[in-house]
């Protein structure tokens, strides 16, 4: 009887591990279940995300290629306008340099002529008329020579 009843507790103890190792298998089935819903839920709100981060970035493309576009042609349009100043400038230059020539020239050959006649050069002096009429047009000319 001994024997008997040990066997018994025996198979009472196994019968209980595997009605709680049943019970852990559900559990854990469960669990699989409930984290497999999860990952898809996860993986669902990530490939939108990635789309939404994918259509973000063609945006931005687009408006930076835009921007550089308005950007290259406000550069274009701006070197045409230096050049344009530096064009001007080396003009405004050259009349400056040419005039001055010709007052330098002009100098020069009223001192020949004044020395080849033997009459002293002095700078001459403007008239009273030419300065009404000069200051009336808005500029003063005074000639030295």
């Amino acid at each position: 009887k001994h024997a008997m009843d040990a066997s018994n507790q025996r198979n009472q103890k196994e019968f209980g591990d595997l009605a709680e190792s049943k019970d852990d298998v559900a559990s854990l089935r469960r669990r699989l279940v409930d984290l497999e819903e999860v990952y898809a839920a996860e993986s669902k709100t990530l490939a939108q995300f990635e789309q939404h981060r994918r259509t973000l970035e063609q945006r931005l493309s687009q408006e930076m290629q835009s921007t550089w576009t308005v950007v290259n042609k406000q550069i274009a349009l701006l070197t045409q306008s230096v050049e344009f100043l530096q064009k001007q400038y080396i003009t405004v230059q050259e009349r400056s340099n040419n005039l001055t020539e010709s007052v330098a020239h002009a100098c020069t050959a009223r001192e020949l002529i004044a020395n080849s006649v033997g009459m002293p050069v002095q700078p001459k002096q403007q008239q009273p008329q030419q300065q009404q009429s000069n200051s009336s047009s808005g500029t003063k000319r005074q000639h030295r020579v």
